[in-house]
């Protein structure tokens, strides 16, 4: 079974490794952007990709691939997720 955790932010998943969003930190038009992108409270959301140099991350939100600069994923505040089984997060 898949080890569930609280309150981490998006840019802490790993590749494969999904989560539920519980709010989004910040103000103003950053936070308004990632709302419009599919962002929001309840949402799922896993990470993709990961470019070579660790920025920008690609994650799937509501059915699309979005890449987002690490400084935005940072304020994505997860209320729980899911690790990959035999990935060293799982239980």
């Amino acid at each position: 079974m898949d080890a569930i955790a609280s309150l981490l932010t998006l840019l802490k998943l790993q590749r494969g490794d999904t989560g539920v969003i519980a709010r989004i930190d910040g103000h103003g038009p950053v936070k308004q952007r990632l709302a419009e992108m599919g962002f929001t409270k309840g949402a799922t959301v896993g990470l993709a990709h990961t470019a070579p140099f660790g920025n920008p991350r690609t994650y799937l939100v509501r059915g699309y691939r979005i890449s987002l600069r690490n400084e935005d994923a940072d304020k994505v505040i997860l209320e729980s997720y899911a690790g990959v089984p035999g990935s060293g997060r799982d239980a």
